[in-house]
């Protein structure tokens, strides 16, 4: 897919920002966001998406996406969605693709394509949603507020609400970061 108004590998400030500055997210990365429409034109639902990009048939092991917290009023670097892509394989032609339910785009030969169909809108959220996603709240969608994402792989999944920067410094506290292993991330600030 391909929107205006959709991320592309762009160098947005953000906790993502700062931890490529620290030298936190620079392990070798197989796998990486390619690209991510938060809010598209119109309502959220169901024109968001997620692109990644790979390795051909590359299997994911402990790997998940997740977006956290960047506004200041809303108590930063809690893990706002989960999504687990253990177990996924990245397409022939190098993308994985995450679609919401009803979504609108046309879809490209070779890529693995994950479409929401269980019971709720967008996303899903929890044991329904068939993409692996879980949201705050039960959220089916992402915020379109300050965020960041970060692709990752970790033996000790990460859980929706855990906040990852109880001190607000806008770095990933030591102790979390000590069982991520960031293959990538972006920043997006309102």
């Amino acid at each position: 897919p391909r929107d205006a108004n959709s991320t592309r590998r762009q160098p947005w400030p953000g906790l993502a920002a700062l931890a490529l500055a620290l030298g936190l997210g620079a392990a070798p990365a197989q796998v990486m966001i390619n690209e991510i429409l938060v809010n598209p034109p119109g309502p959220d639902l169901p024109n968001e998406f997620i692109e990644l990009r790979g390795p051909p048939n590359l299997r994911l092991t402990n790997t998940y996406l997740l977006s956290v917290e960047g506004d200041s009023s809303s108590n930063p670097g809690t893990i706002q969605n989960v999504f687990d892509l253990s177990g996924r394989q990245i397409g022939g032609n190098g993308f994985l693709l995450l679609l919401q339910k009803g979504s609108p785009f046309s879809l490209v030969a070779g890529a693995t394509v994950l479409i929401h169909t269980g019971s709720g809108t967008g996303w899903g959220s929890g044991p329904t949603s068939t993409v692996g996603h879980t949201g705050e709240e039960g959220r089916t969608d992402l915020e379109n507020g300050s965020q960041t994402f970060f692709l990752l792989r970790t033996t000790n999944p990460p859980v929706v609400g855990t906040d990852a920067d109880t001190d607000n410094d806008g770095v990933i506290d030591s102790a979390v970061l000590a069982t991520w292993t960031v293959l990538d991330s972006v920043g997006l600030l309102d």
